[in-house]
């Protein structure tokens, strides 16, 4: 997929951050930085899906653990995944 271009504004601090992050060699851009920042958000929110989908299973009767409800379960968590994805 080709790069889009997104303006942002940040304020002051944040700004100074992100230019110290990437001057002190931690990213070697601001793009880079930023893409980071969206991937790690990404990922918080699959960890939550995740959690919510195993407290709702803690919360349902007890289920025979086979192998056909490991796919299922499987198949769940990455449909979430590629949901909290969009």
């Amino acid at each position: 997929m080709p790069a889009k271009t997104l303006n942002i504004s940040l304020p002051k601090e944040l700004r100074d951050l992100v230019v110290r992050e990437v001057a002190e060699g931690a990213y070697g851009s601001v793009s880079e930085y930023v893409r980071e920042a969206v991937r790690a958000s990404l990922r918080r929110r699959a960890i939550e899906r995740i959690e919510q989908l195993a407290l709702e299973g803690l919360a349902t009767p007890e289920v025979e653990a086979t192998p056909a409800f490991w796919r299922k379960l499987r198949a769940r968590a990455r449909k979430a995944d590629r949901d909290a994805r969009r």
